[in-house]
């Protein structure tokens, strides 16, 4: 499934850069009471980076999986006054065990790690997010 159109992202009005990472533009229905962009947008920039960094990782799986967050670890760093990009990431120790569990077990977990950055390239937020992703079986899931 792509990304942009799961119906709380499209929601949100995040979309690719130039770069195809994750962007959260800055808009009104964004901020929060302080005018500053809500902490639950930059929460689900980052969780839907997550998401698309396992898309792009591992394209193999796309379709024959059902991926489901387990836990996050979140934290804001500074404000947002303006538009902000996702930066995912996953240590090659947190890819081999992942890639041994889905070979030996057809299920298994990953942490993504995301750093996500305003125009300066300042970080406002980084996370971490932890998916469970199982085969689906034949004739169900």
């Amino acid at each position: 499934m792509n990304i942009l159109e799961i119906p709380f992202v499209e929601l949100t009005g995040a979309c690719l850069n130039s770069e195809g990472l994750l962007q959260q533009p800055f808009a009104p229905a964004c901020q929060n009471h302080l005018g500053t962009m809500h902490a639950g947008v930059q929460f689900s920039l980052a969780e839907a980076a997550s998401g698309l960094f396992l898309q792009q990782h591992f394209p193999e799986l796309a379709d024959g999986v059902v991926p489901v967050l387990r836990e996050a670890h979140v934290k804001y760093r500074k404000s947002v006054n303006g538009d902000i990009v996702a930066h995912p990431a996953a240590s090659e120790a947190s890819i081999d065990r992942f890639l041994q569990q889905m070979t030996g077990k057809g299920r298994g977990s990953i942490e993504v790690d995301v750093v996500l950055q305003n125009t300066a390239g300042e970080i406002v937020c980084n996370g971490r997010f932890q998916w469970f992703i199982q085969r689906i079986e034949a004739g169900g899931a």
